[in-house]
């Protein structure tokens, strides 16, 4: 059973909305208690801001509402629907190597994390075997791959629809120091040219990584940011020679994270 006061169930409302999910519930305080009556939603009454003389009413959330966000991964907006308080973070004790200047901060971590705000998150896919499923020149983008978590004021900033949104792992060094090998960059989907940067691509049935520049309405510049070009040349591609399933765009850079010299079996090679 979820319950959620009506301020609660109006910001669900919202958050849901901002990923692309519109759920069945009223989008205002006044539409959740008509609701409430015209359906015998459970409710009950508590201590607690947000109703008249400190008492605050609590409405069970619809089965088929909670079903809809486990479906489509967004079950971490209800707050207390797997537990009433949220999973704690667990630290290690050891201060060996910490300054001794942040050493307060370090014991004081487990503390610190749970009193962070969990709950304005966003799930966006994270395909680390996409290179393991090239073949036959096409990529099974599948729907139930891994995740990666990003704040919601995040993507709001990038001002781009969270479903339009994925990641993969990086390998190799063309396209150093830009991206680095066993990092993990995000893209957003994309068919066509948008501008110079740095786009994920197939050519025949090879997946790339690499800047792309345009020369002519046809033809570009394939470019790798490491400045060792007699191993990574800038090549010319001519769009007019390929046939269309030749050639795809998936997508153009937006951020990525990495650690150096970290070598990741599992990852889109960057040839």
């Amino acid at each position: 059973m979820v319950e959620l006061g009506a301020q609660e169930i109006t910001e669900l409302v919202e958050k849901a909305s901002e990923l692309g999910v519109q759920l069945d519930l009223p989008t205002t305080k006044t539409g959740v208690k008509k609701r409430a009556d015209s359906q015998n939603w459970q409710t009950r009454t508590v201590k607690g801001k947000g109703g008249r003389a400190g008492l605050k009413t609590l409405y069970s959330l619809p089965t088929q509402v909670i079903e809809e966000l486990e479906r489509k991964g967004l079950s971490h907006l209800i707050e207390g629907h797997t537990s009433s308080t949220p999973v704690p973070f667990y630290s290690a004790t050891s201060i060996s190597g910490v300054p001794e200047s942040m050493q307060a901060a370090v014991q004081n971590y487990t503390m610190w994390a749970n009193e962070q705000d969990r709950s304005s998150v966003v799930p966006i896919r994270y395909y680390r075997h996409v290179y393991a499923s090239a073949g036959a020149g096409e990529i099974a983008w599948d729907t139930s791959c891994d995740v990666m978590w990003f704040r919601t004021s995040f993507i709001n900033y990038l001002g781009c629809d969270a479903a339009h949104l994925f990641c993969t792992r990086i390998k190799g060094d063309s396209m150093f120091p830009t991206l680095i090998d066993g990092g993990t960059a995000l893209w957003r989907t994309c068919t066509e040219y948008a501008g110079e940067g740095i786009y994920i691509l197939r050519q025949f049935n090879e997946i790339r990584v690499k800047r792309l520049v345009r020369h002519n309405r046809h033809s570009f510049h394939i470019i790798s940011d490491n400045d060792n070009k007699s191993i990574y040349p800038t090549e010319t591609l001519d769009l007019s020679e390929y046939e269309p399933h030749e050639f795809e765009l998936y997508g153009k850079y937006l951020w990525d994270c990495g650690i150096s010299d970290h070598s990741i079996s599992e990852s889109v090679i960057i040839p």
